[in-house]
């Protein structure tokens, strides 16, 4: 297991959350499973779009992202903080 059980990813985007996800993974998509093209459109335009709150609550509640090491991982959003997180699946 990685020491590090939790990995920031991004803060402060606020409602852009999504979007700014959907860019950062965009070099790294074959990384990430449970997201399909779609999703990440939807989310690339941004919240005014009108599914884009039902779609980043998909992604954050389905995304996992597999690890050079085979470790895999969970997207954790803390509104409170405005932080987006990996949170290391238990194996």
């Amino acid at each position: 297991m990685n020491a590090d059980p939790c990995r920031l990813l991004l803060h402060g985007y606020g409602a852009k959350t999504g979007q700014a996800f959907a860019h950062f993974i965009d070099p790294d998509r074959e990384v990430w499973f449970g997201i399909d093209d779609s999703m990440l459109a939807i989310l690339e335009r941004g919240p005014r779009s009108q599914r884009y709150r039902m779609t980043w609550d998909d992604v954050l509640t389905n995304a996992i992202h597999e690890d050079a090491d085979g470790g895999s991982w969970r997207l954790h959003y803390d509104r409170k903080n405005d932080a987006l997180y990996l949170d290391e699946v238990e194996q």
